[in-house]
Parts: C-alpha cells; structure tokens; sequence
C-alpha cells in the first residue's frame, strides 16, 4: 500500500509542476525512507519512518529551511491502510490548491 501511496503522491506533484529531486531509503534504519519533490516556490518532502512507523508530509519555501508538517498518519503493522491513504493524499491535495501565496507552482 506505501508504493501505491507514494505513486499516487508522485502523480498528484508531477502534475502541479513539481519533479522528484531526492529518494533517499535507509534499510538498516527499518526500512525508512524519505523523497522530496521541487517545484517553483515550495518543496514537498514525503518521510516514512519505519521504527515508528509514521508517515510524515511537509513542506517548506523553495528558499527557505523550516519544514511546516501537511500531515502525520499513523501507519499499521499491515502498513498504511486505505484510510490513511486518502487522508494523506487529501491533505496533499488541500495544500496544493491553497491560494498562490503560499507559493505552490509557477502563475
């Protein structure tokens, strides 16, 4: 269910004009694993962390460095299930169509 989350995460960015820039797992950290997607004016970044089994969604000013948390699920020991899913890619997706100020992709 994670890939299937990530490719639906990936889709929903690629088509707001974000491209993955970084992909990062850590198998001897449990399986941990983070990705960061750019866009124009703000970078997205996904992390699984697989010791407390989180999945956190952030994002931060393409110029900046302080991460503001878009969501934190809670995963299962099955892993994410698909209620979680849709919480994370609905929050994705109210982040993306926030007004331009918070500086989502290019006018």
């Amino acid at each position: 269910m994670l890939d299937f989350l990530l490719n639906e995460v990936e889709a929903e960015l690629k088509a707001s004009g974000f491209r993955r820039v970084h992909d990062q797992k850590h198998p001897q950290a449990f399986g941990s694993r983070e990705l960061v997607w750019a866009g124009t004016k703000q970078v997205v970044r996904l992390v699984w962390d697989g010791k407390e089994s989180w999945i956190l969604m952030q994002t931060r000013p393409s110029d900046g460095i302080k991460w503001e948390d878009v969501v934190l699920e809670r995963v299962g020991r099955d892993g994410i299930d698909e209620a979680g899913r849709v919480r994370v890619v609905a929050a994705l997706r109210a982040f993306l169509e926030a007004p331009s100020d918070r500086g989502l992709t290019s006018a």
